[in-house]
């Protein structure tokens, strides 16, 4: 047998795509180029290069320290401010006589002596009585009072009625 004999004619040429703008793009796989984005740029998600590297985001790549703790200084704060309303209540409460102090005749020898000299008609022990006496105490009242010879709450010196 025999092979056909060949073609007449001009010799046939491969099919090539047509040549100018209307042909098929120079990338014929993987995604467009985005115009915004140079190609220097990493891609996000991706780290970003160790060191600088004079791009724009070595900048944005720059990360802070992680935070340091401070429970310490936290729990100092607190414990002085405790310690602090603490005192305070402590003072506020002896200067309105609810610590220490006797309240009644026989309780504080202090204010026992100026209670026997008011009731001798000493009028600045009764003064004095009045003044260094816990409030609401029998010893401010018997100040108060001169010693029981004046109604209570008057609010005038002893010194100058007796």
């Amino acid at each position: 047998m025999s092979q056909p004999p060949p073609p007449t004619g001009a010799p046939q040429d491969p099919w090539r795509p047509p040549a100018g703008p209307s042909g098929p793009p120079a990338v014929r796989y993987g995604p467009p180029a985005d115009p915004y984005r140079p190609a220097s740029y990493p891609v996000p998600y991706q780290p970003a290069p160790v060191g600088p590297t004079g791009s724009p985001l070595d900048a944005y790549a720059y990360q802070l320290p992680a935070p340091r703790r401070r429970t310490g200084l936290i729990v100092a704060v607190v414990v002085f401010a405790v310690l602090a309303f603490a005192g305070l209540a402590l003072v506020v409460a002896a200067l309105v006589g609810l610590v220490g102090g006797g309240r009644a005749y026989g309780e504080d020898p202090g204010l026992d002596r100026l209670w026997d000299a008011c009731t001798a008609g000493d009028a600045l022990a009764c003064d004095n009585l009045y003044l260094e006496s816990p409030v609401g105490s029998e010893y401010e009242e018997y100040g108060d009072t001169c010693g029981e010879r004046f109604p209570p709450g008057e609010q005038q010196w002893c010194r100058g009625r007796m």
